[in-house]
């Protein structure tokens, strides 16, 4: 099991769920491993908080509602001062592909293997 004390850094993850439950487990997660997060419970929020931190990776729930994670995820593609966020995608479907075919993007399946999580955040840190 990784330590927190080791992995501090000046990165910074953005949550993004509707999802109470899933938010609270995500939070736990990053904040156990020592991750910068903040989080939010929908897209007008994440969109608030993603302009103001500009997070290095992006957690978002592709089950949300009206399309939000959509509206979210677009400015992250056209302005450059977003250029290098990574985007993890959790689905619902449990047969999707690790890595998305487009780039910075990943895909992880709902329910959330945690463990997979953290090597993924470890991957793209540069901590494995």
């Amino acid at each position: 099991m990784s330590n927190p004390v080791f992995r501090k850094f000046d990165g910074k993850i953005l949550l993004v769920s509707d999802d109470k439950d899933l938010l609270t487990s995500l939070e736990y997660t990053v904040a156990g491993e020592g991750y910068q997060y903040n989080k939010a419970q929908d897209g007008k929020d994440a969109l608030h908080k993603l302009r103001q931190l500009i997070p290095q990776v992006l957690i978002i729930d592709n089950g949300m509602p009206d399309k939000e994670e959509k509206r979210l995820i677009s400015p992250i593609k056209r302005y450059k001062k977003y250029a290098g966020v990574q985007i993890i995608r959790l689905y619902a479907e449990q047969d999707i592909a690790a890595k998305s075919d487009k780039p910075d993007e990943y895909k992880l399946p709902k329910p959330v293997d945690y463990i997979q999580l953290k090597q993924l955040l470890g991957e793209i840190f540069g901590f494995v």
